[in-house]
């Protein structure tokens, strides 16, 4: 999994390329990648790419949600945009979608500012 990170208008756009899974999360760091982009920039929302995200098993959703509850906390928007089919499918088995937006585009999200 490969992460990467732009900011612009106090939005950080996180592109997630590669599996969502326990074991690439651990890998990867990702908790402490998204907590950092958290604690180091003033942010009013977060968008999650998921374009490149072929597969999200229950620890990807369980750091979602994780997500979710420091972002609510700290007042910060947690979306996410560009999710294929496959991981949509398993957001909305997990009832994700009532909780985190779900958008098809950035610019589609952009306009919800």
């Amino acid at each position: 999994m490969n992460l990467s990170y732009k900011i612009e208008n106090e939005v950080c756009f996180i592109n997630i390329a590669g599996a969502l899974t326990g074991e690439e999360a651990r890998n990867q760091r990702f908790s402490s990648y998204i907590k950092k982009r958290l604690d180091s920039d003033s942010l009013k929302a977060i968008a999650l790419n998921l374009q490149e995200t072929p597969l999200i098993d229950s620890f990807g959703i369980g750091i979602i949600l994780l997500f979710f509850k420091i972002c609510k906390e700290r007042d910060v928007r947690l979306v996410m945009y560009q999710v294929n089919k496959d991981v949509n499918t398993t957001f909305d088995v997990a009832r994700i979608t009532h909780l985190i937006p779900i958008f098809d585009t950035k610019e589609e999200f952009v306009t919800t500012l």
